[in-house]
């Protein structure tokens, strides 16, 4: 709610009604081992306007084990505290991803998962620290309302840190170093161009990062930490607002239509192109 708030009170030029109608469902159990991962998954359908996200009450120790798996800053045994923790900060930053999605079909844009992805690993930390600015910076409205309760002082700072945590391995070497020395020029040139240049030569004909998940999660969790970070430090709370603006600005407004290889008119708030993604985070 605060997310498609927060959009809707920005862009006037979307249809807004269509936003408000968007519902919350929790994941629907088959109990197949097939589904484990669609069971813990949070998954957006523009088509039906639904935000599905995982129903923590139904999870059994299949479940807990597949998300550990995917914890990517750490490696090896995880007791229960810390998954149940690292849940809580998805739920501070993965709507922020997969309300784009919602958005995007709203918008009638096309696009391959490539141009997709681009834009909701985007808005992941940077539309959290929006929304969590207009809840700790006295301003009155229905989203600082619906969400103050959540953004206690260093909320924001520990959903950032598993991400910081994952690429500060890849840098160091300790984690994905192969992977990274293979993609990071491929990285740079998704992220230069906003998503929608033609990648087809190094991931495949499909747009999809070559249907390499680990391919996908590295460069969607660079692009999250870069778009909230200038000169060495996050973005502050105060600048947060603006600039999610000018991202919202740069996605939506008329931009329509298929988006893969149309140039984008980039604001310069958002962009990140020239810029070593190793240097700037």
């Amino acid at each position: 709610g605060a997310c498609t708030q927060f959009i809707a009170g920005h862009c006037a030029y979307l249809d807004i009604s269509k936003l408000h109608c968007c519902k919350v469902l929790p994941a629907v159990f088959f109990g197949e081992d097939w589904s484990t991962g669609l069971e813990t998954a949070w998954q957006a359908s523009g088509a039906e306007g639904i935000l599905t996200i995982p129903n923590y009450g139904q999870w059994t120790s299949k479940h807990k084990e597949h998300r550990l798996n995917s914890w990517r800053g750490v490696e090896g045994q995880v007791c229960d505290g810390r998954l149940w923790r690292f849940e809580a900060w998805e739920c501070l930053r993965t709507p922020c991803h997969e309300v784009i999605h919602l958005v995007q079909h709203i918008a009638e844009q096309r696009m391959s998962t490539q141009v997709a992805e681009h834009d909701g690993a985007f808005s992941t930390y940077l539309l959290m620290i929006a929304i969590a600015a207009t809840a700790t910076e006295g301003i009155d409205s229905a989203v600082a309302r619906a969400v103050a309760p959540y953004y206690y002082p260093g909320a924001i700072e520990e959903a950032l840190l598993e991400s910081v945590e994952y690429v500060a391995r890849v840098l160091r070497g300790e984690s994905k170093a192969e992977l990274y020395a293979a993609q990071r020029s491929n990285y740079e040139r998704w992220r230069d161009a906003f998503g929608t240049c033609d990648m087809r030569d190094v991931w495949g004909q499909q747009r999809n990062f070559g249907g390499e998940l680990s391919v996908e999660n590295l460069c969607k969790n660079f692009l999250a930490l870069e778009a909230v970070i200038a000169d060495g430090a996050v973005i502050e709370a105060s600048a947060a607002v603006p600039t999610a603006h000018a991202m919202l600005d740069t996605m939506f407004e008329a931009r329509t239509g298929q988006l893969d290889e149309v140039p984008v008119q980039v604001r310069e708030a958002v962009r990140l192109a020239g810029i070593s993604s190793a240097d700037r985070v």
